[in-house]
Parts: structure tokens; sequence; C-alpha cells
């Protein structure tokens, strides 16, 4: 870099310097001083990082192939209190085709805020490098992907991986795939692997082959997965069993949030995000 011995002014700060440098910035020539060279440079440092991360984060939303509607959902999405009470819901009837009362409501509050509450702890435990294993069981509507989105969101803002998935997709996919083994490996050694509609599934022991070296593979690699399904979990134990798979999602692994019980009817049409974005 060429130096100019003269006290000149510093473009940038307007300080007269003993030594000045001719450098272009934004296609014009400007001299300054060292300590306005090194805060541009720095300045330029940080935008490449937030760039670089940006694109991170970009191509790791694209990798994870959450549902549309749902990848910029927050937990502001997924209403936990009483304002239950005051949206269309006090209206509908429930499942014996009888209206709620708002005590029945205020019951149900209770139960989507002990849910909620559970998957904060979930997400916490996976940014903490700590491995979940649990599935989210419940009629369809009441929330159970928007809130596994939520969390996958989270984790991707803190630049870890995710993969959505909805099962049939997943074991067609495979079952299709000329590299089993990579498949495998790919779909299940993210950060949180989520495998959504277990319903969409025959039991079969292609299935049952598939799930179990999914979970297999997420289990030795000290990894997070959420598996979504409106049957209750021992109609899922029932339904996919082997010993494998028992062993490592069935026999008490994280007791408290082993299954996150949505036990409330959908709320899909209500004014509040209860299981539906707004």
């Amino acid at each position: 870099m060429h130096t100019i011995e003269l006290r000149l002014s510093c473009q940038k700060c307007k300080e007269k310097k003993e030594t000045v440098y001719p450098i272009v910035v934004n296609g014009t020539k400007v001299l300054m001083c060292t300590k306005c060279i090194d805060a541009i440079m720095e300045e330029e440092k940080q935008k490449n990082e937030m760039l670089r991360k940006r694109h991170l984060h970009e191509d790791m939303v694209a990798t994870a192939s959450l549902p549309s509607r749902f990848k910029d959902a927050t937990w502001d999405d997924f209403i936990a209190d009483e304002r239950i009470l005051e949206s269309s819901y006090v209206s509908r009837l429930n499942e014996n085709g009888k209206r709620y009362t708002n005590e029945q409501l205020r019951q149900i509050v209770v139960k989507i805020q002990r849910v909620k509450q559970q998957c904060l702890r979930i997400k916490e435990q996976i940014l903490d490098g700590l491995s979940v294993m649990t599935v989210f069981t419940g009629n369809t509507g009441t929330g159970k992907t928007l809130l596994a989105c939520i969390i996958a969101n989270d984790i991707l803002n803190a630049e870890k991986t995710v993969h959505y998935h909805n099962a049939s997709h997943l074991v067609t996919t495979i079952t299709d795939s000329e590299d089993y083994s990579g498949s495998i490996y790919k779909y299940a050694s993210c950060d949180l692997l989520i495998i959504d509609n277990l319903a969409g599934i025959p039991s079969t022991d292609n299935t049952k082959r598939i799930l179990t070296d999914m979970v297999d593979v997420v289990y030795m690699n000290s990894k997070s997965l959420i598996m979504i399904s409106p049957y209750p979990i021992d109609n899922i134990k029932h339904a996919y069993y082997t010993p494998v798979l028992y062993d490592r999602l069935f026999s008490g692994i994280n007791k408290e949030m082993f299954n996150i019980v949505f036990d409330w009817q959908s709320m899909r049409g209500s004014q509040f995000s209860i299981g539906a974005i707004k």
C-alpha cells in the first residue's frame, strides 16, 4: 500500500494525521487513517458474516422442508391463555354435541398451557445439545404440527439442522432409494427430525424396519426426534413394535416428555391459533 508522509486530513474522521492511506470506497479513492480503515474493514467483515448467516439460514430452512404455512410460526401463534374464552370457540360444540361451558374451557386452557410449557422445555433441551425423543398424540387440528414447527423454527434460528417429513412420503422415498443406509442416515442425522402423520403409513415389516433404523440413528447420534400421530401411544406401540424401537423410543426415555398428549378437540376454524395459524 502506498504511503503519503504528510499531515493530511483523514477524509472519514476529518482529523489531521501523520500518515494516511489511499483506499477505494464505493468506487472512489479517498485518504483514510489506520483507525478508520480498520473500522471500515470490521464493518465489512460483520456485513459478510451477516450475509453468510442469512444464506446459511435460507439453505437450512429450504432443507428442513417445513409446511409452508408454518415456516414463520412462532410461540405467539399458539394461544394458550384465557383469551380463548373471548373467541368464537365458546360457541363450538364438544365431541358430545353440547356447548362447552366457561369452566370446561378453562380446564382446556390448563391442558393447552401444560403442553406449551412441555414443548418449550423440549426446545431448550435440544438447544442445549441434549437428545429428546418424543411423540405428539391427539386429535387432528389440536396444534401438534404447529408446535413441532415452532420448535423447529427456533432450532433453525440457532443454526441447527431440521428435517420435516410426512411419514408416508418418507417411507416411500427410502423404500425406492438405491442406497437404503445412505437415505436413512441422510434423513435421521439432523439435529431434529420430525415425522408427521404416522397414521398415514401401514403396519408392515418394511415400515417397521425403516422407523426402527431411523430412530436408531437418531438415538445413537444423540439427536432429537418428534413423531406425530392422531392415535394414542398404545396404538403406535402395537402397530410398529420392534425390540429396538421399543428400547429406543418406548422404554421410558425422557419420561416427562416422552408422550405429549393434545387432549382437546380440534380448534380449526376458531378465532385464535389453537392448533392452527391465525
